[in-house]
Order: C-alpha cells, then structure tokens, then sequence
C-alpha cells in the first residue's frame, strides 16, 4: 500500500510527463481494479480513467485507458528502459484499429490492423535492420488476398494468394 501512494504521489507531480491524458482523468495502479462479467470497477463502480503498473517505483510499465468499467482509448506498454513496447487502441473493449510493437532499440517490428478484436487489413512485419519481412491481409480474421514475405535483405521470398482464408497459390523465390 505504501508503495501504491508513493507510485500515485509521484504521479501526480509528473503527470504531465505521461502521454495518455493529463491531470484531469483518475488514475489508479491496475491491480485496484476489480474485474466482474468482463468489466472493471473501483469501489463498486464502473471505471473510467487510466489504470497504470509500474516496473519499480520509477518506471511505467504500461497505462490503458478506460470508460464505463470497460477498456476503451489507447493503451501503451513499455520496455524495462522506458523504451515504448507496444501501443494500439481499444473501443468497448476489445482492440480496434493499429497495434504497432517495437524493438528494443525503438525499431518498428510490427504493425497489425484489428476490427472488433478481429484481424482485419494488413499487418507488417520488419526485421530489426528495419526492412520489411512479411505484409499479410486479412479481412475478418481470415487471410486473405495476397501475402508476401522478404529476407532480411528486403529480397522477395515467397508469395501466397488466399481467398476466404483458403491457400489458392502459393511461389518460392
């Protein structure tokens, strides 16, 4: 408990230095939250606000927005360095639109498109040199269209053509 009100003493001198809201939204340490039929409460009543963990009583872990008791806003994870991990949106609770997830080193490692929490449009994925390694379709969490995947030269490897999510082609480089 100690630690929670240093953590949250902290935070309030250095909110502005978080990149989700600012001072004005209720912030609490996630493990306050309390879950029940799928959504979070705090004193019995639904959650709105940021919920945040910390690696230790200096470095955030990660941070997520909610509202109505449900996760619904940006969420943002990060590396035991500070270094941003993994950043993307959920709306009524499940992840909606881009997820982007980085390499330590700050690098883009990949980038995936969601619908309802369902895969939909493409998704990449680079390797640590920071070339292209695959661009995938999907629509409505089956693959779909055409797939391509590189090596780590940026050289073309393979290509696969789905329809419904059904391999219909498929050629090695």
């Amino acid at each position: 408990m100690k630690k929670g009100l240093l953590v949250l003493a902290m935070l309030s001198l250095a909110c502005n230095s978080y990149l989700l809201t600012g001072c004005s939204e209720k912030r609490v340490l996630q493990s306050e939250l309390n879950q029940s039929g799928g959504r979070f409460f705090v004193n019995g009543e639904p959650f709105t606000g940021v919920a945040f963990e910390m690696f230790d009583d200096t470095q955030l872990q990660f941070e997520e927005q909610y509202k109505n008791g449900q996760l619904d806003g940006k969420r943002k994870s990060y590396y035991e360095n500070g270094q941003l991990f993994r950043e993307g949106q959920f709306k009524n609770g499940m992840q909606n639109g881009i997820w982007k997830s980085y390499y330590r080193n700050g690098q883009l490692h990949s980038e995936q498109q969601f619908k309802d929490a369902v895969s939909d449009g493409t998704w990449k994925g680079y390797y640590e040199n920071g070339k292209l390694e695959f661009e995938w379709q999907f629509k409505d969490g089956k693959q779909s269209g055409l797939w391509k995947e590189f090596y780590p030269n940026g050289k073309l490897r393979e290509e696969s053509q789905f329809i419904d999510g059904t391999l219909v082609d498929k050629v090695t480089y």
